[in-house]
C-alpha cells in the first residue's frame, strides 16, 4: 500500500526468524495492525519429506504460530515471525510463495495488504514437477561437454546460497 513503508530483516532467534518494520505515513485507526502469514515449514528427519510446501490455503493457516496484532507508536511497528512456508492453489496448479498478510483500517476502510517475504519458495521443494516435458527433445544436451573435474563438479552443483532453483533441474 502507498501508505506504508515494509522491510524486514532475518535474525537467529529462538522465537522467531524474520523482525518485520513497517513505517506508515497515515494515521491507522486505533493504531492497531493485524498480521496473519502461513505456517513455518515443517523440518522432519528425511530430507526429501522436509520443508514441502502445503497443499492448500487452509492447511498452510491451519492453527498457525504467526499471527497477532501490534501497536503503532509514533506511526512505526515491529513485530517478529517464523518464516512462513509457501503453499498451492488452484487444485496444486499454483505455488503461492511466502508472505505475510497486513490487515488494518484507514478512516473506517479496511485494508488487506500481502506483503511477499520471497520471489521464490525454497529451493526444490515441490509437491509437483517444476515445468511439464513436452517432447523427448528434453533429453537433448543444452551445452557441450567438457571435460572436468570431481572438485568442479561439486562446486558448479551445490546447494543455491540464496532462494533460487535451476530451471532444469530433473
Amino acid at each position: 500500500m502507498d501508505c506504508l513503508n515494509i522491510f524486514y530483516e532475518q535474525v537467529d532467534h529462538s522465537k522467531y526468524d524474520i523482525i518485520i518494520n513497517i513505517q506508515t505515513k497515515q494515521a491507522i485507526d486505533n493504531d492497531i495492525l493485524y498480521f496473519i502469514a502461513p505456517n513455518p515449514p515443517d523440518y522432519r528427519t528425511s530430507y526429501s519429506g522436509s520443508a514441502l510446501p502445503f497443499f492448500n490455503k487452509e492447511q498452510a493457516f491451519d492453527n498457525t504460530s504467526n499471527k497477532g496484532k501490534v501497536l503503532f507508536k509514533n506511526k512505526k511497528a515491529l513485530f517478529g515471525i517464523k518464516y512462513p512456508n509457501s503453499y498451492y492453489e488452484d487444485l496444486g496448479n499454483t505455488q503461492v510463495v511466502p508472505h505475510v498478510d497486513l490487515l488494518y483500517s484507514i478512516n473506517g476502510k479496511e485494508y488487506i495488504y500481502s506483503y511477499k517475504l520471497s520471489d521464490n519458495p525454497i529451493p526444490y521443494r515441490s509437491l509437483t514437477h517444476p515445468y511439464t516435458r513436452t517432447s523427448p527433445l528434453f533429453y537433448k544436451p543444452k551445452t557441450e561437454k567438457m571435460v572436468a573435474s570431481q572438485s568442479k563438479l561439486l562446486c558448479d552443483t551445490t546447494y543455491p546460497l540464496t532462494n533460487t532453483s535451476v530451471v532444469d533441474f530433473w
